[in-house]
């Protein structure tokens, strides 16, 4: 062992030597093919870093490797429960074609690994039992030869994945635990309390929950509206929850007891009204609410935060209170009701003075949409606007006026999202007014058609072109769906998309600024 390296407790001793000598990954007459295994003479330590991030039942399967791995899957310092990890191989039943180079490429890799099967018999199967000194029954009551662990994790049939948790926590042999994911049907809140306390002892720091392909989300209520719950975990600074009930009270003691707390991210919990985040003393820096239906206000008072993001619908109409963010420098909203966004925007406009990142999704589907004048952001560098539009409704040059309030802008990233395109649908454009842009360097325009009854994308473009004095790079990349229902002279998409090229670096690249690239895609 190297000097500073960390020495993994086993359950059995072995020769020292043995574990460095070459390992033939083939059978005993094909030396040609003998490959010597130089990762296994690595520090244990940094073994154990190399397979962390790996789910745990990719982790559980190189135990069999040799007595030299066996545990040291109980040291790893990330958990990664995921348990949608697609089809089994071994039971797809997509078909595919295949070459016959390939084909032979993909017999001989499932002969070695029969091979190696063979040579490992009874190590296939990892009994989830006492981690320490226990058996298992292998075919006709024989004793495994395999240690103790992770039961079938290698080929079905598998345990129910709660018994999996259940049984990696138990067996765990790391003095601490960075993170624990876990993601579909892998826990029961029957155990709820023992995963606390795990975490607390293993002074977990990340923890992600992820229940967006479960039906029963409910199961979770225990940990998450128990308010002596998971604000007991005192190490954490990321907590991410998906599609997990948390109530107002529940995430107000998370930001005051877990005082590390730098991350705080909730999507889609229905039980959740109103956030609190406030307090001299956060350390907050991240705090992100998504589509969470119930929400009706977010009081932000903190001292350290830099990112903030909230997407979904209601809470413009009772408001964001942004008391105190000095630190903040990159904001992203979006909300259904086009004019919400703007309004709230000038209403803690005095706060956004360090503003140098905005994402704004807005909605311009409705009739007579009249956008507001927009705050002065005058640290803005970055902006990122996502426009839901039809071809006939307002003008997209009303939002030519984030742009010229934010007079020291270098990257704008539009996205038009067409909600409808009418065929043939006409109007004179409007007038591009002169206002030059000085920092604008980098435009990336989505969603671009130009023709076929498409003018306000025109519109917005040529507003860009004729107003970006200092333009490096304009990217273009054209919209495939809506294509499909628009010029009919047109036989295929493929004609559509290269006369919509066409069109583009006629209208657009021969406008360019001098020295500044065109890209279509």
């Amino acid at each position: 062992m190297e000097e500073g390296s960390m020495e993994i407790p086993t359950a059995s001793t072995y020769d020292k030597k043995q574990d460095k000598a070459p390992m033939n990954l083939g059978d005993k007459g094909e030396t040609s093919n003998a490959l010597e295994d130089r990762i296994s003479q690595l520090p244990d330590a940094i073994l154990v870093d190399i397979i962390s991030p790996l789910r745990i039942k990719e982790v559980a399967r190189t135990s069999v490797l040799s007595k030299r791995w066996r545990y040291l899957w109980t040291h790893v310092t990330r958990l990664n429960f995921d348990h949608h990890d697609g089809e089994h191989p071994r039971t797809s039943t997509r078909t595919t074609t295949v070459n016959p180079s390939e084909r032979r490429r993909l017999e001989e890799a499932t002969n070695r690994r029969q091979r190696i099967r063979q040579s490992h018999q009874g190590l296939t199967s990892l009994n989830l039992g006492e981690f320490r000194g226990g058996s298992s029954s292998a075919g006709s009551g024989s004793r495994s030869r395999h240690p103790d662990g992770i039961s079938r994790l290698i080929g079905p049939p598998s345990p129910p994945p709660c018994t999996v948790v259940t049984k990696v926590l138990q067996s765990h042999q790391g003095p601490t635990v960075d993170g624990v994911r876990i993601c579909g049907s892998c826990y029961s809140s029957d155990n709820v309390d023992d995963f606390i306390e795990f975490a607390i002892q293993k002074k977990v720091q990340r923890l992600e929950i992820d229940k967006s392909k479960e039906k029963d989300t409910k199961s979770w209520e225990k940990p998450f509206n128990n308010p002596l719950g998971v604000s007991r975990i005192k190490s954490l600074r990321h907590l991410s929850l998906k599609y997990i009930p948390i109530t107002d009270e529940v995430v107000g003691l998370v930001l005051s007891e877990c005082q590390l707390l730098e991350h705080l991210s909730i999507c889609r919990s229905s039980d959740l009204y109103a956030v609190k985040a406030v307090g001299s003393s956060l350390r907050l820096k991240f705090l992100q609410v998504s589509y969470c239906g119930g929400i009706v206000r977010v009081d932000i008072s903190a001292p350290n935060l830099v990112s903030f993001i909230y997407r979904g619908q209601n809470v413009y109409r009772r408001g964001i209170v942004l008391k105190h963010a000095p630190k903040l420098v990159y904001v992203s909203l979006s909300e259904d009701e086009p004019d919400s966004i703007t309004k709230h925007l000038l209403s803690i406009s005095a706060r956004l003075s360090y503003l140098q990142t905005l994402h704004l999704w807005m909605n311009l589907r409705r009739t007579n949409v009249m956008l507001p004048q927009f705050p002065e952001l005058t640290s803005l560098k970055d902006l990122s606007l996502t426009v839901h539009a039809k071809n006939y409704g307002p003008s997209l040059l009303d939002m030519t006026s984030l742009l010229e309030q934010s007079p020291f802008l270098q990257r704008l990233t539009f996205q038009l999202q067409w909600g409808y395109v009418r065929e043939g649908y006409t109007r004179n454009m409007q007038e591009i007014k002169r206002c030059p842009h000085q920092c604008l360097k980098v435009v990336r325009f989505s969603g671009f058609i130009g023709m076929g009854g498409s003018i306000i994308d025109t519109e917005f473009a040529m507003y860009l072109v004729e107003n970006a004095v200092v333009l490096e790079k304009f990217i273009i990349e054209l919209e495939k769906v809506e294509l499909a229902y628009i010029l009919p002279e047109f036989a295929t998409t493929e004609e559509k998309l290269q006369a919509t090229k066409e069109h583009a670096l006629q209208l657009i690249g021969t406008q360019l600024p001098p020295g500044a690239e065109l890209f279509i895609i």
